[in-house]
Parts: C-alpha cells; sequence; structure tokens
C-alpha cells in the first residue's frame, strides 16, 4: 500500500498504481491479489464493482490533479487474505475541503477502531461511527460538506456492519451484527464517506485482530493522517527510479 500511494502522480494511470501493488506484493512473497486490484481515480470511486473491472475506460482512467485515489487492495500470503484501504491526492497535497473532510472522518474511523474489544457488537461499532460523525454536524457549515457528512451517517447507521470478517477468504464466516465480538475474531473496518458533490471519498481500511483485552491491529505500517500521506508521497517513487534507470 505505502509503495501504491507513493507512486500516485497526476498523468498516471489508475493501472499503473495497481502494477506497482502487484509486484510489491509479489516482491514480498504473496502468491495472488485477493481479489482484483481496486484503484479508482476521481469518479471512478463511486463505481459499483462490476463495471469498474469490465468497462475498458474505467479500467484506463488518466489520473488528474486535484482528485484524489480511493485504494482497496489485498494480497494472499500463506493461505490467509488481507483486505486494506486508504485516500491519496493525485496532486500530493489534499485540497482545503478534501482535508476537511478527511480531517472529521479520520477521528470517527480511530474511536470505531479503538472500541473493538471482546463483548462489543458490530452494531455498537455502528453506532459510535455514525455518533462522532454527528457531533461534527453543528460546526460545518458548508453546504457541501454538511451534506457528505450528513450522506455519511444515515449510511453508517443503515448498514448491518461497518465492514467483513477475514480468514481464509476475504468475505469470511463471523457472528452477527448484534452477536458479541470474541477474541480470535479478524474483521475488516472500512467505513466510507462519499462527498459526489465534491468528487472525493475519504476510504480508510484496516484488518482488526480481537484480542482477550481489546484489539490489534494486523496491516500495521499505513499512513493515517493527511500529514503522513502527504509526507509519503513527497518521496520518490518506484516508478521515478524505474524511469531514471532508463
Amino acid at each position: 500500500m505505502v509503495e501504491g500511494i507513493r507512486a500516485i502522480r497526476p498523468g498516471l494511470y489508475d493501472h499503473d498504481i495497481s502494477a506497482v501493488l502487484q509486484y510489491v506484493f509479489a516482491r514480498e512473497g504473496s502468491v495472488n491479489a485477493t481479489f482484483a486490484m481496486n484503484v479508482m481515480s476521481g469518479p471512478n470511486a463511486f463505481l459499483d464493482l462490476l463495471p469498474l473491472w469490465s468497462d475498458y475506460d474505467h479500467l484506463d482512467r488518466q489520473m488528474k490533479a486535484g482528485e484524489a485515489v480511493f485504494l482497496d487492495v489485498g494480497a494472499e500470503m500463506g493461505y490467509y487474505v488481507s483486505d486494506i484501504g486508504r485516500t491519496a491526492p493525485v496532486s500530493g497535497k489534499f485540497t482545503a475541503e478534501q482535508k476537511k473532510l478527511y480531517d472529521l472522518y479520520l477521528p470517527c474511523f480511530l474511536k470505531t477502531e479503538r472500541s473493538v474489544r471482546p463483548g462489543v457488537t458490530q452494531h455498537d461499532l455502528e453506532k459510535i461511527c455514525a455518533a462522532c460523525a454527528r457531533e461534527h454536524l453543528p460546526a460545518l457549515h458548508d453546504a457541501a460538506l454538511r451534506e457528505a457528512v450528513e450522506s455519511f451517517v444515515r449510511d453508517v447507521e443503515s448498514h448491518s456492519t461497518l465492514g467483513h470478517y477475514q480468514d481464509l477468504n476475504v468475505m469470511g464466516a463471523g457472528a452477527g451484527n448484534d452477536e458479541p465480538l470474541q477474541a480470535g475474531m479478524v474483521f475488516a473496518i472500512e467505513p466510507v464517506l462519499y462527498a459526489k458533490n465534491l468528487n472525493f471519498a475519504v476510504f480508510l481500511e484496516d484488518v482488526i485482530l480481537v484480542t482477550p483485552t481489546g484489539y490489534d491491529v494486523l496491516s500495521k505500517g499505513m499512513p493515517y493522517t493527511t500529514e503522513e500521506i502527504e509526507k509519503l508521497m513527497a518521496q520518490k517513487s518506484l516508478i521515478e527510479a524505474s524511469d531514471e534507470r532508463h
């Protein structure tokens, strides 16, 4: 994921980033991707997966400055699978509106993640995430931002879960949304804040292990804050390093 984010630049194509991710996964010992690489820039972030995977024009999309990229990817290794996600700005810097939404979303994502422990239900986690986002509404005076957050609250409250269980399958079996979590369960948390009127979506996804006393993030080493992402994108990418050698 880190190398994929680092490689994002205006003028590259979504499939360029997919190629970087596939290369890194293979070099690190993965035998296969968990599923088709979902690297979705600009309006592609709002597509259902079937048209995204099957329409050539969507697959061949060129990234543009001012947009963001929605990355939802995973690798298979040692019979187990992963499913991780992040959002990054194509130009290397979030716009003011993008940063506002991202910085609102992140504490709600982290609060939800840090609430994982035995005895808590998926439904409890939904309520925690929605309540956190709702608390920000009174301070949002921009109509477009407010509409996006209100829609996010509705989406979180209407879903049966904020993610899915994982085991040997990316969509693993697990307890229902009103059944208590137990130590040893593994699942992905992946709420999405869509702001279609701003052509932007905020998405983070971590893989979480429920431990006897709380939780452990299995997908360690990835950036969280806008500052961490922008710092990463300022570094030389594998594509740039390869171009310099030729």
